[in-house]
């Protein structure tokens, strides 16, 4: 995948697709799969415009718990499903009071050359959101270019996919929900940071991650997942909490994978962490005794979950 920018655009003609794009889910796939597909019709190139900063921060003011992913996490997985070029515009007051009509001047036809444009059927855009579908559905007749407004894309029980759903899910701790949803696992991921070292000293060694404010989260528990590395992936398990029984405050996310050596250090290492599974939830023990104890059983439960899932690494 390209990145636009004044130096680097695609030459000749585009098919762009437009959105927020929070968590690449299976509604914003189809978006992509539709976007290439009119791209191959026409010849031309298939751009993504994005955001960022999300505009909701703009608009409203702090999103804390928001984001299903940060703009490094949607760009790895707008690469992942396929698209050819991207466009990070930055989004600021004055990006939020740009008509509809000028936006599209600009941004689309004039600085992507688009031949053709593809978006979501609930797609608002532009001052005070006023821009829909049809707003684009005019301003492409009148110079002769294609537009394809995909429909929403339902779960087994008709409810269309969205970013709000998906949120309400992760704060329920409904994870393979999610990932039903989302078309992937939910995922956190960032630097491995140094912690207290408690974990190596229970014998259960953990890479460190802090999410950032405006991740969604869900709520504080033991998870069941994979840790993926540069290197690979690997089974784990996650604390995601304040760990109560040592009477810490600072929520940290505690990733312990089953398959590396002990001594591996992560630290200042890149990592993600994808949930699939909700264990049990954080909780204060009497001691660190029946803490380690509470690990083993949670380590054998996750083993277990991976044994019966054969495909999975």
């Amino acid at each position: 995948m390209q990145r636009v920018s004044p130096q680097h655009q695609p030459k000749g003609r585009t098919v762009v697709t437009i959105g927020s794009f929070d968590g690449v889910h299976r509604g914003h796939q189809a978006l992509l799969q539709a976007a290439r597909g009119l791209a191959r019709e026409l010849s031309a190139a298939m751009v993504c415009i994005t955001f960022d900063p999300h505009p909701l921060a703009v608009l409203k003011g702090p999103i804390d718990g928001h984001l299903l992913t940060a703009t490094d996490a949607k760009l790895d997985y707008l690469s992942e499903y396929g698209a050819e070029w991207v466009q990070v515009l930055p989004f600021t007051a004055e990006t939020a009071r740009v008509s509809p009509l000028a936006f599209l001047e600009r941004n689309v036809g004039g600085m992507l050359n688009a031949a053709g444009v593809v978006v979501g059927y609930n797609f608002t855009f532009g001052a005070a959101g006023a821009g829909t579908p049809d707003t684009i559905r005019q301003w492409a007749a009148a110079g002769n270019r294609q537009v394809r407004v995909v429909p929403p894309v339902r779960l087994a029980d008709g409810t269309a996919v969205s970013s709000s759903l998906i949120r309400g899910m992760i704060r329920h701790a409904r994870m393979e929900d999610a990932r039903a949803a989302l078309g992937h696992p939910y995922a956190v991921q960032g630097k491995s940071v140094a912690g207290d070292g408690r974990g190596r000293q229970l014998g259960y060694p953990t890479a460190n991650v802090i999410p950032a404010t405006e991740q969604c989260m869900p709520p504080y528990g033991v998870y069941g997942g994979v840790l993926a590395l540069a290197a690979g992936h690997c089974p784990a398990v996650a604390n995601w909490g304040v760990r109560p029984t040592f009477d810490g405050e600072r929520p940290v996310l505690e990733v312990h994978a089953l398959n590396l050596p002990a001594d591996t250090d992560l630290r200042g290492t890149p990592i993600r962490f994808e949930f699939h599974w909700h264990i049990r939830a954080e909780r204060r023990f009497a001691s660190v005794e029946q803490l380690v104890q509470q690990i083993t059983a949670d380590v054998d439960t996750v083993r277990r979950r991976f044994a019966s899932h054969p495909s999975a690494p």
